[in-house]
């Protein structure tokens, strides 16, 4: 450890680098970033400190860091007859920012949301007016689990309707509900605490649940596992779902004693509870895929175990692909439910990962074998599928960099929701505007390269160059969207802003 004065000295002399050793130490709060930048004992004793005296991270001066410069090309030729320009307008709210309040930690989201641009509504916008959507958060769900005779009806949605070629899942400290955080309220989690039970205490006027059942929809949720793990029976009907799952009424129409619990018997007895409505937007928490992956221990793999055996893979990998199986039985069951009720050609289904199966963090170079890139990477550990389909919509690839708290933006946008995209830190995939992924040490993913705050090294994608000053901007936004996050969330935003 170093003398007082040093380590001072030391502090000092990065003044004014983002997740520099004084950007840690004054104004952000990091600890995957501190214990290598700052030591262990350093770390340790500002984390008590701030346990103690209280610690609010701190945004830099903002400029709309989300604007790319404008690319103009010269236009030569007169005859060519030129098409009407559809212009779009920005999704956006009129928010009253300038009224007066006495906190300061207000006035620092308004002045952000102020000078936040917004997301501009698209050829996208409204494609789904008053259809139906079912929101799947799967369990452990991967790009491994995709395999034409092992799941066919996952192989099937995942290459077909919306096809996403760089997405994006990181993984979070609280895992599955820091997940389902990321998923459903387009907010980073806030370190240290269990943020989607935090904001139980909140008006989350931007939760999926919320949102829809604000347009007339129907609104319910369902978890094959106990209702209240992680406080789901705070955080999910503050989100605006009606919330059901074992022990609070699942456990009355399907077996919840298996560990893990069926997917696919959960989809046999749940479509019943909204099939009938007019429109809805039902959520779903599945449980089948999880850890451990094994034969003896996990009822999933053991029941699918016979069609994986003869596979030439780990005793991991087996497992893993004999639960995703579980799974696969389950959609087959949804599309056929819709398809019987003459809803599926009406309704959009997502499919988007908690996490990458980290049970398998040991097998990953075999995964880097099986999926066709490296999963031993930092950042290809974490690329993965997001699933979007409707029998409807043709195949249309998607290379853009995105991840998971782009969803509920493009779905509000896709199914021609009113809201406003400068309280939100995703990004509307289908959005003109640069995308970024943000990992939880703060390193970052986007269409240009990756970024990695453990090294501070940039790495460009083949092809890609940066203009001077890149870097520095995109860990300005990073920030930003960090302290506004935690800011939205420490200080009830959505109620104060009467959204």
């Amino acid at each position: 450890m170093l003398s007082a004065p040093i380590f001072y000295f030391y502090i000092a002399s990065s003044k004014g680098e983002i997740n520099g050793t004084y950007d840690l130490y004054h104004n952000v709060n990091e600890v995957n970033l501190n214990i290598p930048k700052l030591g262990v004992l350093n770390s340790y004793s500002l984390d008590i400190y701030r346990v103690f005296f209280g610690f609010e991270p701190k945004s830099i001066d903002y400029v709309d860091m989300d604007e790319k410069p404008s690319e103009v090309e010269d236009i030569t030729e007169d005859d060519i007859p030129i098409e009407p320009e559809i212009v779009y307008e920005p999704n956006k709210l009129d928010l009253n920012l300038d009224k007066d309040t006495s906190s300061s930690s207000i006035k620092k989201i308004n002045v952000y949301v102020a000078n936040d641009s917004g997301t501009m509504k698209n050829e996208y916008t409204g494609m789904f007016k008053d259809k139906n959507l079912i929101f799947i958060t799967a369990e452990a769900f991967d790009t491994l689990a995709l395999d034409k005779n092992l799941t066919p009806t996952l192989y099937m949605m995942a290459n077909n309707s919306f096809v996403f070629k760089n997405y994006y899942h990181p993984l979070y400290t609280v895992s599955t509900l820091d997940g389902e955080y990321l998923n459903l309220t387009s907010l980073i989690p806030k370190e240290g605490v269990w943020s989607f039970y935090k904001s139980s205490k909140n008006k989350m006027s931007y939760t999926m649940g919320n949102m829809f059942k604000k347009f007339g929809y129907t609104t319910y949720a369902f978890h094959n596992h106990t209702y209240n793990y992680y406080s789901r029976d705070k955080s999910h009907p503050n989100a605006g779902f009606t919330y059901i799952g074992c022990r609070n009424g699942l456990e009355k129409k399907m077996n919840c004693k298996h560990w893990p619990n069926s997917d696919y018997e959960m989809m046999q007895v749940t479509p019943d509870y909204y099939l009938s409505a007019n429109k809805f937007a039902t959520y779903y928490l599945t449980v089948s895929g999880h850890l451990n992956y094994n034969f003896g221990g996990n009822n999933m793999a053991y029941r699918n175990k016979a069609a994986v055996s003869n596979l030439k893979y780990s005793t991991p990998i087996k497992a893993y692909l004999a639960t995703q199986i579980e799974l696969d039985k389950a959609m087959k069951e949804l599309l056929d439910r819709l398809e019987r009720a003459g809803k599926l050609d009406d309704t959009l289904i997502v499919i988007a990962p908690d996490h990458y199966p980290y049970g398998l963090k040991s097998e990953r170079k075999e995964m880097s074998s099986i999926v066709g890139y490296d999963r031993t990477d930092k950042f290809g550990n974490y690329k993965t599928t997001l699933i979007m389909y409707n029998p409807n919509i043709e195949r249309t690839e998607v290379t853009k960099v995105c991840g998971p708290s782009d969803l509920m933006p493009t779905l509000y946008n896709m199914f021609g929701l009113d809201y406003d995209s400068r309280v939100v830190m995703g990004r509307d995939i289908f959005s003109e505007q640069e995308h970024i992924v943000i990992l939880s040490d703060r390193s970052w993913v986007s269409d240009k390269g990756t970024y990695n705050t453990s090294n501070g090294k940039f790495k460009a994608f083949e092809g890609q160059t940066v203009e001077d000053g890149y870097v520095n901007r995109i860990n300005g936004i990073v920030k930003n969207r960090y302290t506004m996050s935690t800011l939205i969330l420490d200080n009830d935003y959505y109620r104060h802003a009467g959204i």
